[in-house]
Protein backbone atom coordinates (compact mmCIF):
# COMPACT_ATOMS: atom_id res chain seq x y z
CA UNK A 1 0.00 0.00 0.00
CA UNK A 2 1.93 3.22 -1.34
CA UNK A 3 2.12 5.75 1.42
CA UNK A 4 -0.25 8.95 1.30
CA UNK A 5 2.49 11.36 2.57
CA UNK A 6 4.26 10.75 -0.77
CA UNK A 7 5.72 13.66 -2.60
CA UNK A 8 3.84 16.28 -0.40
CA UNK A 9 4.56 19.81 -1.55
CA UNK A 10 4.14 23.03 -0.01
CA UNK A 11 5.24 26.91 -1.97
CA UNK A 12 5.80 29.69 0.07
CA UNK A 13 5.45 32.92 -1.88
CA UNK A 14 6.41 36.35 -0.57
CA UNK A 15 6.01 40.11 -2.24
CA UNK A 16 5.87 43.44 -2.11
CA UNK A 17 2.30 44.90 -2.55
CA UNK A 18 1.25 44.03 -5.68
CA UNK A 19 5.13 43.31 -7.18
CA UNK A 20 7.99 40.98 -7.50
CA UNK A 21 8.62 38.70 -4.72
CA UNK A 22 10.65 35.09 -3.56
CA UNK A 23 8.94 31.51 -3.90
CA UNK A 24 10.40 29.51 -0.98
CA UNK A 25 10.64 25.57 -2.07
CA UNK A 26 12.51 22.67 -0.94
CA UNK A 27 12.75 23.29 2.93
CA UNK A 28 10.91 22.51 6.32
CA UNK A 29 7.89 24.85 6.53
CA UNK A 30 5.26 24.01 9.39
CA UNK A 31 1.99 26.12 9.53
CA UNK A 32 -1.23 26.41 11.49
CA UNK A 33 -3.86 28.03 9.56
CA UNK A 34 -7.00 29.45 11.70
CA UNK A 35 -9.87 30.18 8.94
CA UNK A 36 -13.02 31.67 10.15
CA UNK A 37 -16.76 31.56 8.72
CA UNK A 38 -17.28 35.53 10.21
CA UNK A 39 -15.87 38.30 8.97
CA UNK A 40 -12.85 38.44 10.87
CA UNK A 41 -9.43 37.79 8.99
CA UNK A 42 -8.63 34.46 8.67
CA UNK A 43 -4.72 34.16 10.41
CA UNK A 44 -1.66 31.61 9.70
CA UNK A 45 1.01 31.04 12.01
CA UNK A 46 4.30 30.22 9.51
CA UNK A 47 7.67 28.64 10.39
CA UNK A 48 10.20 28.22 8.06
CA UNK A 49 13.38 26.34 8.68
CA UNK A 50 16.81 26.76 7.22
CA UNK A 51 16.06 30.20 5.47
CA UNK A 52 19.13 32.02 4.61
CA UNK A 53 19.93 34.93 7.12
CA UNK A 54 19.56 37.77 4.10
CA UNK A 55 16.36 35.63 3.33
CA UNK A 56 14.95 36.25 6.81
CA UNK A 57 16.05 39.41 7.24
CA UNK A 58 14.34 40.53 3.80
CA UNK A 59 11.32 38.66 4.79
CA UNK A 60 10.96 41.64 7.75
CA UNK A 61 11.55 44.93 5.45
CA UNK A 62 11.05 44.53 1.72
CA UNK A 63 7.61 42.07 2.10
CA UNK A 64 4.64 42.53 2.75
CA UNK A 65 2.47 39.84 1.13
CA UNK A 66 2.33 35.60 1.76
CA UNK A 67 0.77 33.20 -0.10
CA UNK A 68 0.53 29.23 1.18
CA UNK A 69 0.23 26.55 -1.34
CA UNK A 70 0.30 22.72 -0.68
CA UNK A 71 -0.27 19.58 -1.70
CA UNK A 72 0.78 16.55 -3.83
CA UNK A 73 2.98 17.04 -6.92
CA UNK A 74 -0.08 17.22 -9.80
CA UNK A 75 -2.26 18.94 -7.24
CA UNK A 76 -1.06 21.92 -5.74
CA UNK A 77 -3.65 24.48 -4.83
CA UNK A 78 -3.02 27.99 -2.92
CA UNK A 79 -4.55 27.35 0.80
CA UNK A 80 -3.93 30.85 2.04
CA UNK A 81 -3.40 34.31 1.06
CA UNK A 82 -2.34 37.20 3.66
CA UNK A 83 0.05 39.68 4.81
CA UNK A 84 3.21 39.53 6.74
CA UNK A 85 3.32 40.74 10.13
Amino acid sequence: MASLNYDRRVTVNVSAQGGVGVSITGLRVAFDIESSLTQTPNKSKLEIYNLAENERASLNTKYTDVSISAGYADNMAVIFLGQLR
